[in-house]
């Protein structure tokens, strides 16, 4: 289960007066046409997977506990 005191834990206040504008460049499209055009470029040596194992692997637990903490297990 994911503990928020391990990622800085969470400001209920939302307290952004301190905070740094960022600026974000976002390509619009369709997430799943992207992703698989992303792996195939991977394959064929033209690029590199987007995303890693241990990206996969985070996500997965993140899935589970929601699930477990649902009533799901």
């Amino acid at each position: 289960m994911l503990a928020l005191s391990k990622v800085g834990g969470y400001d209920a206040q939302q307290n952004r007066s301190a905070a740094e504008p960022v600026s974000v460049s976002v390509t619009f499209g369709n997430m799943y046409t992207k992703e698989i055009e992303a792996f195939g470029r991977a394959v064929l040596g033209e690029g590199e997977i987007p995303v890693t194992a241990e990206d996969a692997i985070r996500s997965q637990k993140a899935i589970e506990d929601v699930y477990r903490l649902n009533g799901f297990s």
